[in-house]
């Protein structure tokens, strides 16, 4: 489906790991129960669709009101109005891992590198540790970084204010250490915080056929966008 959009919000950060952070995927040893998610480079990295997850359950409960329109949704296959429903116009992208190397300087995380935590399983009924349960994690050891790449498509101009308003209190929240991600927050994993964070509102126009084109009056406007977009 084609829709038009009125304007676009570009954010351009890192997510440094605060707390240990696992967020699980398949693994190829046999030495690790819960493996990291690897890409096909072997590169440790973080699912959009699992920092969407989050960044959504955080402001379903602090702004429930705007959540279906930036997110989208399903209705349910019995309402009226069962063909309203529509994608998500928040658009997040995989986060690779980065550490720190011995010349000050950044490399991906590899899957050799990931940190192992060993854990017990625990018995529901007696709450003690459940016989024969060991397990370990693999986790991403603190003070490493995350790309974070968000762009909000607004689509309806009456909405832009609310929209970046709602934005805004949501890098203002991980700005804060406020959304954890992954599994076993509860044990306190998890924790990450936005630094060096960019943003950039950028204006647009269709053209009749309604096929959506980013247009900048303005040739800084043009190189603006250029230059905030991840290479």
């Amino acid at each position: 489906m084609v829709y038009q959009v009125y304007s676009k919000i570009q954010v351009k950060g890192e997510l440094q790991v605060v707390r240990s952070l696992h967020v699980g995927g398949f693994g190829t040893s046999t030495n690790v129960d819960l493996p990291l998610a690897v890409n096909g480079q072997n590169q440790v990295y973080i699912p959009g669709t699992s920092l969407a997850g989050a960044l959504r359950g955080w402001m379903s409960r602090v702004n429930p009101d705007i959540v279906n329109i930036l997110w989208g949704f399903q209705p349910d296959a019995k309402s009226p109005n069962s063909d309203r429903g529509h994608a998500s116009r928040i658009f997040i992208e995989d986060a690779p891992v980065q550490l720190k190397n011995s010349s000050g300087g950044t490399t991906f995380m590899t899957s050799q590198q990931m940190e192992i935590r060993s854990g017990v399983g625990i018995n529901r009924h007696s709450g003690a540790a459940a016989d024969q349960c060991l397990y370990n994690r693999g986790v991403i050891p603190r003070g490493a970084t995350l790309e974070f790449n968000l762009s909000v498509e607004i689509v309806d101009s009456e909405k832009e204010t609310n929209i970046k308003q709602a934005i805004d209190q949501l890098l203002l929240a991980m700005k804060s250490e406020e959304i954890r991600l992954g599994a076993a927050k509860t044990r306190g994993l998890g924790r990450v915080k936005l630094i060096n964070c960019q943003q950039l509102a950028l204006a647009n126009t269709s053209n009749a056929a309604g096929v959506t084109l980013f247009r900048f009056n303005e040739r800084q406007a043009m190189l603006a966008f250029l230059k905030h977009r991840p290479s």
